[in-house]
């Protein structure tokens, strides 16, 4: 009955990695076939942790990346793994002791091709600070499609460790883009989103995601960091409007290009440049709005690229006074 592979890619975890196996040990035995931690090159003593592991406890596996890079541990782990059913879980995060088992639960009486995610919460140090804040993707979906118009339309995400999913599922949808640097999760589950018939939320299920240092690739806004962004954007489009091109399609892609522009406009105006383009080539009448109610009201007013510079103008213009 063993049918769950749980995938960890590792670098430097020291600090959380013990925890993080002992919420996976926690899971109901006979369900997990394996625990692959990936070792991704580590400097610290994390990777002797987890060997203490493997010789106490014959499901955790300690693998060494290949290449490097998580997405690149995770593709390993995903070649190397036996399991039906996949669970991915960063280094750092904890599951609910109940996460796996009431979702194989909730997948075992549903189609083969539907996906089970579950509440996930931010927590720093203790798994009871974390609050658990329902949003509009809380919920089942018939139509896997509309679960990421309503992320993209609603700004919201989902943990990627919230999910388990078919491995059968997950080699139709490929691999994880190892070239990406950010958004690399939103990417891969985008498409596999979009290869199932069913997303099943299974509520009494929970995953706890520590808050990312300053060094974590999801907190950095290098140049490169942002392409990356922007091109995991170009994937959501071209991957949606494949399969469906209504105007609601492309209404929610372009939620995605306005708030990248609203956010790089000051910064990387190339990018901005960018992603402006493909705004525009999506050829909608009703752009959505970015930004707080007064930047909304000038951009009605001004025009969304003028209100963009005039907010530009005034930061600097804060800047130089500060710098007096």
């Amino acid at each position: 009955m063993s049918e769950v592979s749980i995938i960890i890619p590792m670098y430097n975890a020291k600090q959380h990695i013990s925890a993080t196996l002992d919420s996976c040990l926690a899971q109901k035995d006979d369900l997990i076939r394996e625990i692959l931690v990936i070792d991704d090159h580590s400097t610290d003593n994390s990777r002797s942790l987890v060997d203490s592991y493997t010789k106490k406890h014959s499901k955790i596996k300690l693998l060494i990346n290949p290449k490097k890079g998580a997405n690149c541990a995770r593709n390993y782990g995903l070649v190397q793994s036996s399991g039906n059913y996949i669970q991915f879980l960063d280094a750092d995060d904890l599951l609910s002791k109940n996460k796996i088992s009431l979702q194989i639960c909730g997948l075992k009486r549903a189609s083969h091709r539907t996906i089970a995610n579950c509440p996930w919460a931010h927590f720093k140090d203790n798994t009871k600070e974390a609050s658990f804040n329902s949003n509009i993707l809380w919920q089942d979906y018939d139509t896997p499609i509309r679960w990421l118009i309503d992320a993209w339309t609603n700004g919201q995400m989902m943990a990627s460790s919230s999910w388990l999913c078919p491995k059968k599922l997950l080699s139709e949808a490929g691999p994880w883009n190892e070239n990406l640097l950010k958004n690399q999760d939103g990417e891969y589950f985008a498409r596999v989103i979009l290869k199932a018939e069913k997303i099943l939320f299974v509520e009494e299920s929970h995953v706890y995601y520590r808050k990312p240092g300053p060094q974590n690739l999801s907190t950095q806004n290098s140049l490169r960091h942002q392409l990356s962004l922007l091109q995991s954007y170009i994937s959501y489009e071209e991957q949606i409007r494949s399969i469906m091109d209504s105007i609601e399609v492309r209404t929610a892609c372009a939620h995605n290009y306005v708030n990248f522009i609203y956010q790089t406009f000051s910064r990387y105006p190339q990018l901005a440049d960018k992603a402006e383009e493909r705004l525009l080539n999506l050829n909608i009448k009703n752009k959505p709005l970015a930004g707080g109610k007064v930047f909304q009201l000038f951009s009605q007013v001004l025009g969304f690229k003028k209100t963009l510079a005039l907010k530009k103008w005034l930061n600097n213009k804060i800047s130089s006074q500060a710098d007096l």
